[in-house]
């Protein structure tokens, strides 16, 4: 009785939120489920609704290897199959270069690394030139980067709301950061004065803000769920080895010129401009897709235009 007991206890907590009992009527049985889907094995239905999903008591066919041990003991359950939601696998990685993928691996690669190189470069380098070609302080040029947090946070919530309007989507408000990015830090290097130069920079750092955020999301629903995490790993690492590299290259564009620092912010948010001008896939109002399979063919593509 106790044991059938913790085996009641133990499906019950299957379902989220929701207080499920479920029974199992056959001694050797494998509660099968799949997501927001009927399936049928071996003959057996499978009974599911949006919130939780209820396995159907599915004899074991002859030959299999014996059944793991339930919670309560004596061989009854066996593990659940998760479909296409694998552990990570050299087959995964390869995966994210197959033709239906390998623009998608490219484009958030190039997004994470541009995101990356820009935004910790300039972290890094601003108060350097703030100390060497306006004499500040180090306290006061650190306190003035404050200004920039405020700028960076109007710059997220701007991207929350504009990344979901119809027409505009994912490579809309990711085109606009970019292009804006690439504008003002062309401007920085014309700077008159220190007000001047602190506005357009804390402009730079805020602006490239905005398509840091909006990829997170949008990788996510690029990918599908059989390759969503091993992807965004992957492509996120370049983003990682840039941002480890920005203070090197910029300390020694720093010392050669003003102009070589700006110039190379300028240039890599333009590789990002030039990247999601050539990436064609949206994913405002679609659904996520499960399986490398479900991707559209690059000519049945719908072409979104960015703005």
């Amino acid at each position: 009785m106790a044991r059938e007991a913790g085996d009641a206890a133990h499906w019950g907590s299957v379902c989220v939120g929701i207080n499920v009992r479920m029974h199992r009527r056959h001694h050797h049985a494998r509660p099968l489920w799949r997501r927001g889907r009927v399936v049928e094995v071996h003959g057996a239905g499978l009974r599911a609704t949006r919130h939780c999903v209820r396995p159907i008591d599915v004899p074991v066919p002859s030959g299999e290897p014996p059944l793991a041990d339930g919670p309560g003991g004596g061989g009854k359950v066996a593990p659940l199959d998760h479909g296409p939601h694998e552990v990570a696998s050299i087959g995964h990685l390869t995966g994210l270069f197959s033709s239906r993928l390998i623009k998608s691996t490219v484009f958030i690669t190039v997004a994470y690394t541009v995101c990356g190189f820009v935004y910790y470069g300039h972290i890094f380098i601003y108060p350097i030139l703030l100390e060497e070609e306006y004499h500040m302080e180090v306290r006061e040029a650190y306190g003035t980067m404050m200004i920039g947090v405020v700028v960076e946070i109007a710059t997220v919530l701007a991207c929350m709301v504009i990344m979901d309007v119809p027409g505009i989507g994912r490579r809309g408000a990711m085109a606009s950061g970019f292009v804006a990015c690439f504008v003002v830090a062309c401007l920085v290097t014309l700077s008159q004065n220190v007000s001047q130069f602190v506005f357009l920079n804390s402009a730079v750092r805020a602006l490239i803000e905005g398509p840091f955020t909006v990829i997170y999301i949008y990788a996510g629903e690029l990918l599908p769920s059989s390759h969503r995490a091993t992807g965004i790993s992957f492509c996120n690492s370049f983003g990682r080895i840039a941002a480890m590299g920005a203070p090197v290259v910029t300390t020694w564009a720093e010392e050669n010129s003003i102009i070589v620092v700006f110039g190379l912010f300028a240039g890599a948010a333009g590789l990002g401009t030039l990247a999601i001008i050539l990436f064609k896939r949206e994913t405002l109002g679609k659904p996520l897709v499960e399986l490398v399979e479900d991707l559209e063919d690059d000519e049945d593509e719908e072409k979104k235009p960015l703005l």
